[in-house]
């Protein structure tokens, strides 16, 4: 196994960022637009701040840190750290919802087959192209799919999006 691994903190990409951002912004002047009157939706908007606070608050902390020792994917209320040696199995695949396509990553690991699911969608490309490299390099004996393979050599083509019909 490769000793070497440079440190790397992937976090997720500026829209999801800007679009919670803007959204928790007007609906807070939304709130206190709606403040001063007796309309019956008024007690909505202090759930939709509570929304769109949430989502801006969890785009912030996600995150994925790679190190020496391994992994750590931390979420909005959870952290799971995962040693190199612990990956079992490693999975990047295409999901179709409606007309979108979402691509996910699994990472199994443990004794007890315990999984993490990763929507790339989420991370810059360079970052992942990274990422996927030195999993690629950190774990040569865990189970691999052909198209994390396919990634992790630089041999995806991100312009030809595998299409649904």
């Amino acid at each position: 196994m490769n000793t070497i691994v440079e440190n790397l903190e992937l976090r997720k990409n500026n829209f999801s960022k800007w679009f919670s951002a803007i959204m928790l912004l007007v609906s807070i002047a939304g709130l206190f637009i709606t403040i001063k009157t007796n309309h019956k939706s008024k007690w909505w908007m202090p759930a939709v701040v509570v929304v769109f606070g949430g989502m801006f608050y969890s785009n912030l902390r996600n995150k994925i840190c790679v190190s020496q020792q391994g992994l750590l994917i931390r979420a909005m209320f959870k952290k799971k750290e995962i040693l190199w040696g612990e990956i079992t199995s490693l999975k990047y695949e295409t999901e179709y919802i409606g007309p979108d396509l979402q691509l996910i990553f699994t990472i199994k690991y443990g004794s007890p087959s315990k999984s993490e699911v990763v929507h790339v969608n989420q991370y810059k490309k360079a970052q992942m192209q990274r990422f996927f490299e030195m999993l690629n390099e950190q774990c040569p004996f865990a189970e691999k799919n052909e198209l994390f393979i396919k990634q992790a050599s630089g041999e995806m083509n991100w312009k030809n999006k595998p299409k649904m019909y």
